[in-house]
């Protein structure tokens, strides 16, 4: 006998039975014999969810699936990226793609040309529709066409493939590469906030090298820039794997050869990932000279994390600065370039001047996070026509200490250790001191004074000086692994440091 499941009786506790059913095929199999819909089936909600499959026992798995796929359950990307059974991956990506396909031949059908040409761009025929689905799908829907509910495409609910949140930051990529294979190939168009995928792997909170490196070898770009503000997708990616480097130096973690973190390959992917080929934004901060460029942020992110490691009770490791420092030099080909660059900005920041660039990518965080702390135009203003007066003093200061580089001929660790660190003590010892009894005065007069009219004298300054000899003595590094490093071309000067076991920098295991 055949009769229908009255309405409302097939859900316990907001799931249906179908959802309840995955994982037994026969009860799936009764379940829509009697009426049961698939189209409300929710792969995310059932208690036996994609991420829970295994290879070697999804038989019951996959028979009980296969109908409802058939039938229009949703799919969406996070069932694919949590999905570890090969197995069932390739029947949800195959369902994905063909669903994809038919929405493309639905909109080529229905839509004007000219109005499928504007969503899509150029190319569009050469991949799967991701990116562009739900726009796609919702001009469908205003025109009043009756769409297949299974070609239903949610923004709210469910990314493009490779916009995905990273929750899980050493998770493999065969996803990634089974959807690319499966001719999957937005990497590096924006999503309706304007993100490209490199985008939100770099706002991500866990922050995964593996999908950059992934990202950028599909042909990502670095050069662009994220929304709302001046900085570029490389400004924010050496920031961020910086601080992740500067992290391991700090807490001593040891990364296998295999890993993305390991010197071996931090030197290989050095002129794709760890520090990008010199790129500039359009910032106007007197850090840089015409525009931040990566390795400008990288020194800005050394210098944070170091200042974020200081608490009330705790003072950082200065090795861990000066190794940091030393590593970053090794990493950036030895040229003029890379030199003055050091000498502007370690200058700047000594004399206490204010940063109005890349605040936005000096903090964890998403994109909502991220867009809270860009700076605007008035704040900018404001702190340059506050600070302009000391601008001329950098310069020159700069200007002067450049050109006496440029003649002594030292290596540029050497120099700050001893130059720059004797011509900046004696500029800022010059200063008047903060004199509190000054401000009150003033203030009583209806003058207001900031307490950063006191110039004091950044940290990570007391660092040059005997600290650097004093951790060249604590941390020789053998001329023969010198030698043989250069030879194998694994790792070079800064980078070998991470292998000696003698050295209480290298990493050790947790």
């Amino acid at each position: 006998m055949k009769f229908t499941v009255p309405k409302g009786s097939h859900y316990v506790r907001h799931l249906s039975l179908l959802e309840l059913a995955v994982g037994w095929p026969k009860g799936v199999f009764i379940l829509l014999e009697f009426g049961a819909d698939a189209l409300e089936v929710d792969l995310r909600r059932c208690p036996y969810r994609t991420a829970y499959a295994d290879d070697l026992d999804c038989d019951d798995f996959r028979d009980s699936l296969a109908p409802l796929l058939q039938r229009g359950c949703v799919v969406r990307s996070e069932d694919i990226h949590q999905c570890n059974s090969k197995t069932i991956r390739a029947l949800l990506i195959n369902e994905l793609t063909n669903r994809r396909k038919r929405l493309h031949d639905v909109a080529r059908s229905c839509l004007p040309p000219s109005r499928f040409a504007e969503i899509t761009g150029p190319g569009i025929d050469e991949s799967i529709i991701d990116v562009h689905a739900f726009q796609i799908y919702a001009e469908l829907i205003a025109t009043n066409l009756m769409v297949d509910r299974s070609l239903e495409c949610d923004a709210t609910s469910d990314a493009p493939v490779y916009h995905h949140k990273n929750y899980e930051p050493y998770a493999t990529l065969n996803a990634w590469d089974d959807l690319y294979l499966a001719g999957f190939r937005d990497v590096d168009l924006p999503d309706s906030r304007g993100l490209t995928p490199l985008m939100v792997a770099g706002l991500s909170p866990e922050f995964a090298e593996n999908r950059v490196i992934w990202l950028v070898g599909k042909g990502a770009s670095l050069s662009k820039r994220i929304p709302f503000s001046n900085t570029t997708v490389a400004h924010l990616m050496t920031s961020r794997l910086f601080r992740k480097l500067f992290e391991g130096l700090q807490f001593g973690v040891k990364y296998d050869q295999g890993d993305h973190m390991s010197p071996k390959s931090i030197n290989y992917h050095k002129h794709t990932i760890f520090l990008f080929p010199s790129i500039r934004d359009c910032c106007t901060c007197f850090c840089s000279d015409g525009g931040c460029t990566t390795l400008s942020v990288a020194l800005r992110e050394c210098s944070a994390s170091y200042l974020h490691q200081w608490t009330p009770s705790t003072t950082p490791s200065k090795s861990s600065y000066i190794f940091g420092l030393q590593s970053l030099i090794d990493l950036r080909e030895e040229t003029q370039e890379r030199d003055h660059t050091i000498i502007r900005f370690l200058t700047f920041e000594a004399l206490g001047l204010r940063h109005t660039c890349c605040r936005e990518i000096m903090n964890i965080g998403y994109f909502e996070n991220y867009a809270r702390d860009i700076m605007d135009e008035n704040e900018v203003r404001n702190i340059q026509e506050e600070d302009q007066h000391r601008y001329q003093q950098l310069d020159e200061l700069v200007e002067d200490l450049k050109t006496r580089f440029d003649d002594l001929r030292l290596p540029i660790i050497d120099f700050l250790d001893g130059p720059w660190y004797a011509r900046m003590a004696q500029v800022l010892s010059a200063r008047d001191p903060y004199d509190e009894e000054h401000i009150l005065q003033n203030r009583n007069n209806g003058i207001f004074l900031e307490p950063v009219e006191s110039h004091d004298i950044p940290p990570f300054f007391s660092i040059f000086s005997s600290q650097i000899q004093d951790w060249k003595q604590k941390y020789p590094l053998p001329a023969m692994a010198i030698a043989e490093a250069k030879t194998r071309g694994v790792i070079n000067r800064g980078i070998a440091h991470f292998t000696l076991e003698h050295s209480n920098l290298s990493y050790c295991k947790p």
